[in-house]
Order: C-alpha cells, then structure tokens, then sequence
C-alpha cells in the first residue's frame, strides 16, 4: 500500500512521486532540482541529521567545487549563497624540502576553485531542500527495497511506494545492494593502497608560517604525500596520503605508524616544515580513522524505476576533486532526462546511464592518474619543463591547446573528450621535450604541427 498521500498541482496532474535514498551532497541537490520540475520527493537517510549530530571529524576530505559544480549550484538558484564561505584557491604550492613554487590551475584570468568543508555544505543543502518543501526522514533504516515494486519498507514497518527511487546512499549503497540482487550487475571495487589521515592547521599556525590562503598546498615525497586546502576562518585542513601496508623498512604507512611516539618522528623526518603547523599532530593522529580510497566500477546504473547516482555507481578517488562536482553533473543530467517531455521514466533512466557512463570512466581514471602527478611529478624536471611548454603553446593555440586540468576543472566539457584530448596532448609534450634539459632546446616548430595536425579547435 502507498502511505504516501496523492499530491496534486493546480493542474490537477498528479506529481510522480521520487525517493532519494541518502541525503549527502548529491542527495538533497538532486531533490531541489526535481522540485523545479514538479516532482514531489522525499528523503531517506540512515544517520541522524548531521545538523544536530555532526559527523565525527577527520571523515572527510575538505571539498574543491569547480565549474562543474558551481554549474549545478547555479541551476538550484545557490551558487552565490555557497561562495559566501567558500575559499578561492588559484594553484598548488608545492613544498620541496625547505623550498616552495606556485604552480597556477590555468594561465586564465578569474579560474579558480572553492575549498569548502563538507559538513558546512551538507547542512546547507539540506536547509535549501527542505525550503522547496523536499520531505526528510533521518535515522530511518531500510530493511527491504522493492525494485520491481518500487517499494520501501523502514524498520518501523512502514511501506512507501514510489514512481522513482534513486540511489544517492555513497559507495556502500543499500539501494546498488538491491539492485545487484535484481539484475545482471558487476561491480568491480579497486580499492587503492594508499589511504588517508585528516590533521589540523590553525589559524596562528598559519598566519605564522605564511601561508597563501588561496592555495592548495602540497607537501610531496614520491611514494606519499601531504596536502592542505584553506577554510574560512583561516585555517587549514591537512591531509596525510600514505601507503596503508608496511614496505620494507620505512616508517612511512599507516601500518608502521600505529603508535604516537613514533609520529612525530615521523612528521619532523618527512614533513619537517609542516610537522610545526600541525596541532596537536600525535593526539589527532591517534584518535582519527584512516580514510580508504577506491575506484568503484558499476556495469549497470538502473533497473525498472530505480536508479543510482554518485559513489553508489562510481566512486572514485579524490585526487582531481572532481567527486563531488561529477555527483553534481549526475545530478544535473538526470533531473534533465526525467523533465523531457516524453515522462517515460525508463527512457529517461535508460538515457541517463547510457551518456554518463563514459564520462564517469574517464574522470575515474584521470583521477587515479593525478595521484601519480601529485605526489611524484609536481617537483620533477620535466613536468616542469612540460608545464612551460603548455603554457607557451595554450597562449598560441588557446582553443586547441587547452591544458586538461583546465577541461577537467574550468569547463564542462565531458569528461570523455577532455581524457581523450589530454592524452593527446600528454604525448605532445612528452615527445617535445625528450633529451631536453631547458625550454631553448625544444624544437617549437615540430611541437606546433603536431597541435594543429592532431588537436581540432574547441569552441570554449
């Protein structure tokens, strides 16, 4: 039975009814949304509402919006809001021993990304969904989901029927869960050596070190890494990138460091600058989980009237920060497909799926492959060679030549074109600068007839 009551609009047309299950990010977003175009939706979620039960912290990674995300922000009507406690960041300081250099995100004017935390934008959020009246149920366990009935029934006992249920609940999701038990799914989780570990900078810390506030710094060592986004208030989160596993004898996994006498021992070998900034570094060591990272491959995103979005069909790892913005994207895509004016919902879905997939892939594996550039080339040589000639040849070529963290970041060109042509442009400059120690020894003139011969204009 639907407990649900019948909404009607002035028309008189009943509105289809669309459950969300998980108010994360991509969540309540997707839900303001389809209320634009009519839909009624409720919200399911298991935990308490993180507004009066905030998560426990070092779960999670501050958040980088780029234009992917401002884009559906600005089409819910909150970009400006968001931005008021967002930060700009315009490039990565790279720390190298006792030496820093700024490395731009792009040589054009006005790009930058927005360092915000999760929690102040997941309230947010959930405060704009419930002003265009999206319904919320917290702390509700789903102890069976229906998908060829579209039904869902709470611990309570209660049963909910819905025209469209969709799966927003992360990487462990309940919803893929009950898909996979439906449908011919494979679901392939790679999950990443590497894990993660949140720490704090205060603000005194800092101002004291002089750190540029509008960057994103990174501290890295080849095998692992540090890295720090700016908040609000001036301070910084801090995040340790290291190998989960001991290698040989090294110190540095999270295997090795499992006691606080040998962290800071740690920090002050590796990390010495930033190991001063750190506060209270061997207590929030100890007390904080380590995060795992993973890239989760799903083949099939819908069945019936249900459908997932986000982590539940594509987790990735964080390292272009593009998770969030490519949830958005999701989000963006299939409340698009849903308002066509066909209203055939398996259409839609079916649509959905068979366009994003491709774009999902591709940022999955840029992401993975930035990992490799954060922690090991930001300071080599010839990725700073590469960098000088990217610039020279975007400044000639700029709608050929467009750099692809640039595409990633600053466009919203798909994901798939922006893999392919990076890759093309990789081996450009990979070639270019073969045997070459400085920029007066590239040979420009072959560097420029491969652009123009291998790289169509793109009208940004």
């Amino acid at each position: 039975m639907n407990l649900l009551h019948e909404i009607t609009d002035p028309t008189g047309m009943t509105r289809r009814q669309v459950a969300v299950v998980g108010a994360g990010l991509a969540g309540p977003l997707l839900a303001c949304l389809l209320r634009q175009h009519g839909f009624e939706v409720i919200v399911f979620e298991k935990r308490a509402d993180p507004r009066t039960h905030p998560a426990p912290e070092g779960r999670s990674l501050n958040l980088a919006i780029a234009e992917r995300g401002l884009q559906a922000l600005r089409l819910a009507g909150i970009e400006q809001d968001v931005l008021s406690y967002a930060v700009p960041v315009s490039g990565r300081m790279v720390h190298v021993e006792e030496k820093s250099s700024f490395h731009a995100y792009s040589s054009r004017e006005g790009d930058v990304i927005w360092s915000v935390q999760r929690s102040q934008l997941n309230a947010h959020l959930l405060d704009v969904a419930e002003q265009k009246g999206v319904r919320f149920f917290f702390d509700i366990d789903l102890v069976a989901i229906d998908l060829q009935a579209s039904r869902l029934t709470t611990q309570h006992g209660t049963t909910f029927t819905f025209d469209l249920i969709v799966g927003a609940d992360g990487a462990n999701s309940a919803v893929r869960d009950a898909l996979t038990r439906v449908c011919d799914v494979d679901c392939e989780c790679e999950i990443l050596a590497h894990g993660y570990k949140e720490l704090d900078i205060s603000v005194e810390a800092a101002r004291q070190a002089l750190l540029n506030p509008k960057a994103l710094h990174i501290w890295p060592r080849g095998g692992y890494m540090c890295m720090a986004l700016p908040n609000h208030d001036g301070s910084f989160t801090a995040t340790a990138f290291l190998p989960l596993k001991i290698q040989g004898q090294q110190l540095s996994s999270f295997a090795a460091l499992n006691h606080r006498d040998v962290v800071r021992q740690f920090f002050n070998s590796e990390f010495n600058a930033l190991s001063r900034l750190l506060c209270d570094l061997e207590a929030n060591y100890m007390a904080r989980p380590v995060g795992m990272m993973a890239t989760l491959h799903v083949s099939r995103w819908h069945y019936n009237q249900t459908v997932l979005i986000g982590d539940a069909a594509h987790q990735m790892v964080p390292f272009h920060g593009q998770g969030m913005n490519c949830a958005f994207e999701d989000a963006v895509f299939l409340a698009q497909c849903l308002a066509a004016p066909s209203g055939d919902i398996g259409s839609a879905l079916a649509r959905y799926e068979t366009q994003r997939k491709p774009d999902v892939e591709a940022i999955q594996a840029m992401a993975l492959d930035n990992y490799e550039e954060m922690r090991a080339r930001v300071s080599s040589p010839d990725y700073l060679l590469e960098r000088e000639l990217s610039a020279w040849l975007e400044k000639r070529y700029p709608q050929r030549f467009i750099p692809r963290y640039h595409m990633v970041t600053f466009t919203c060109l798909p994901y798939s074109i922006a893999h392919k042509r990076g890759n093309i442009q990789k081996d450009i400059l990979k070639s270019a600068i073969s045997g070459c120690q400085t920029f007066q020894q590239i040979n420009l003139v072959d560097a420029e007839r491969n652009v123009l011969d291998k790289l169509s204009e793109l009208p940004l």
